[in-house]
């Protein structure tokens, strides 16, 4: 008798909902300064600002903002299972790791670019690799997370 993958999926849905703690993905997100477009110092259309230099955007025309989005996920902090030993040697995998549902893998990638972070039990990290997980189909991602050496606010 096959295993359904749906009911796989489901069955760590509701793990991940029971041991599962609140995560916090940051992203950053350019827009067009509506100050500019409003006044009519920035053309979005031709992507031209008219010789003015705007407080908000300093005459670009765009802005930047961070966007905040959490996340239910199953923490796993490394402890002494953060250095992996294969025969070509030792290697370093990274603080923690975050198991969440595939649904997010887009913004898993948004947050692993430069601007973005992580924020995991009050520490600031940074996403190192994304790894999907599961058989016949991937059905959760693994992030493996290294800090950022800032601790944040809870």
């Amino acid at each position: 008798m096959a295993v359904s993958s749906e009911y796989v999926k489901s069955k760590i849905d509701t793990v991940r909902e029971q041991i599962g703690r609140d995560v916090t993905f940051y992203t950053s997100k350019s827009h067009i300064c509506t100050d500019c477009v409003a006044s009519g110092y920035y053309d979005p259309a031709s992507n031209t600002s008219f010789n003015f230099v705007c407080p908000i955007c300093i005459g670009t025309g765009w802005t930047n903002s961070v966007d905040a989005t959490v996340v239910k996920a199953r923490i796993h902090w490394a402890g002494d299972e953060r250095i992996q030993m294969t025969p070509g040697g030792k290697y370093y995998i990274g603080d923690c790791q975050l198991t969440v549902d595939p649904e997010y893998h887009g913004l898993a990638q948004e947050a692993m670019k430069d601007s973005g972070k992580v924020l995991v039990d009050g520490r600031d990290m940074r996403i190192t690799a994304i790894n999907p997980m599961g058989a016949p189909t991937v059905n959760r991602i693994r992030l493996v997370c290294k800090g950022r050496g800032l601790q944040s606010e809870p």
